[in-house]
């Protein structure tokens, strides 16, 4: 009884996790509001953009990272942090990040979202 008692204490110690990384609905909400500051036509108020930038750093001080992509990314690393959606508008030349992936510990815990260049297809 000692010995499952005394590994059951030692599972929960083992893996600790912040109450921001399981509570997705809160993640999925802060990615969604990050995504209208990577859109350049949105135009949100001075005090929202800040408030933003405020919970990206929040999400770093519990060690969730939230990464947009980089074509500098290996291809497996990139394919595992974002989705890629082929782009219908056959003028954009560039990948354009629509939502960031957030990353803790190498673990993505919400994958991110890209639109490829009409070229690259």
């Amino acid at each position: 009884i000692d010995q499952t008692i005394s590994a059951d204490g030692l599972k929960e110690e083992k893996s600790p996790q912040s109450d921001l990384e399981i509570n997705l609905e809160l993640l999925e909400y802060l990615q969604e509001l990050m995504a209208d500051a990577l859109d350049e036509e949105t135009q949100l108020p001075i005090a929202v953009r800040r408030r933003i930038e405020q919970a990206i750093t929040i999400l770093r001080s519990c060690g969730i990272e939230a990464h947009v992509y980089q074509p500098s990314l290996s291809a497996d690393k990139a394919w595992d942090m974002f989705y890629f959606e082929p782009s219908i508008d056959p003028n954009i030349t560039d990948y354009v990040t629509l939502k960031h992936a957030f990353v803790k510990d190498e673990r993505v815990l919400l994958p991110g979202s890209v639109i490829e260049p009409a070229s690259s297809n």
